[in-house]
């Protein structure tokens, strides 16, 4: 295995660790808003999508991407808006993040008509009850 590649898996495992911290934090959403344990949330996120950009994993770093926004206006609203059918596509959004890491690893191709109808009914359904992330909440958040 070349340096490249090396660096690649590490990424990936790291990627995993960092998707068990997301979905552990939105396991906890549900008994009570905890700044702290949701600003490794946000981490997570953030570092995944940021490091598979750079890894060229472009189905990663957009899916994390998008799941980073919601996260970023549940953070706003100190978790207010969160009930148990938006902890439930969290997590499938989670299922999706582990699942193109997998398809990484393997080197597998992921296509449009595989990630977006199944995983744009639920980003649907998020934006419905979360609505879009406004610039003045990520301002408010930096």
């Amino acid at each position: 295995m070349n340096t490249e590649q090396e660096v690649r898996w590490q990424f990936l495992d790291e990627a995993q660790e960092y998707i068990d911290t997301i979905e552990a934090g939105v396991l906890d959403i549900s008994q009570g808003f905890d700044g702290e344990k949701w600003d490794g949330v946000l981490r997570a996120a953030h570092s995944i999508k940021g490091g598979a950009a750079m890894m060229g994993y472009s189905s990663l770093s957009s899916v994390s991407h998008r799941l980073e926004d919601f996260f970023k206006i549940i953070q706003a609203n100190r978790a207010d808006s969160v009930n148990t059918e938006i902890e439930a596509l969290l997590l499938q959004g989670v299922d999706y993040l582990r699942e193109i890491t997998q398809f990484c690893r393997q080197d597998i191709e992921i296509t449009e008509e595989w990630l977006i109808p199944s995983l744009g009914k639920i980003f649907d359904r998020l934006k419905a009850h979360l609505g879009e992330l406004d610039l003045r909440e990520e301002i408010h958040l930096l």
